[in-house]
């Protein structure tokens, strides 16, 4: 008999699989959309103020070269237009949300400068959000090299 009370017990408090997977609309869903949306508007704007606010204070940018670029240089290359983007356009997004915690994927394809080297980049990315006193954060991104 003991051996059927856990049992039923644990039966109740299996975690639902949609919920396992992460929600993809909804409200929070919408806001990290939008965010992925200004930060696109912002780079082709170097808005090196927008990237300030909205990347976390601990945030990295991993390429796929496996280099780590920090928040610090990431906004200073902005400011100093050492980068420079012509346009950019995220394609495919997907968002899923866990609580505080959010993931997107898609595709990202930008042309522009760096240093003064031309950039025309096709990469797949993942950006990894957290909801902190009420706004979203981007902490942390790794982008892949597509094939032309």
């Amino acid at each position: 008999m003991a051996f059927f009370v856990l049992s039923s017990g644990q039966d109740s408090k299996r975690s639902n699989p949609t919920a396992e997977r992460g929600a993809t609309e909804g409200v929070s869903a919408r806001e990290v959309r939008e965010v992925k949306r200004l930060y696109d508007v912002a780079q082709l704007k170097n808005d090196a103020s927008w990237f300030e606010r909205t990347f976390a204070e601990d945030y990295v940018w991993i390429g796929p070269d496996g280099v780590v670029v920090p928040k610090a240089e990431y906004v200073r290359d902005l400011k100093s237009h050492d980068l420079t983007w012509e346009s950019v356009e995220a394609k495919d997004m997907e968002v899923r949300v866990y609580g505080d915690t959010a993931i997107a994927t898609g595709r990202f394809f930008g042309k522009g400068r760096l240093r003064g080297k031309l950039l025309d980049e096709r990469q797949r990315f993942t950006s990894v959000l957290i909801k902190r006193n009420g706004r979203w954060q981007i902490i942390t991104e790794h982008c892949s090299k597509l094939n032309p």
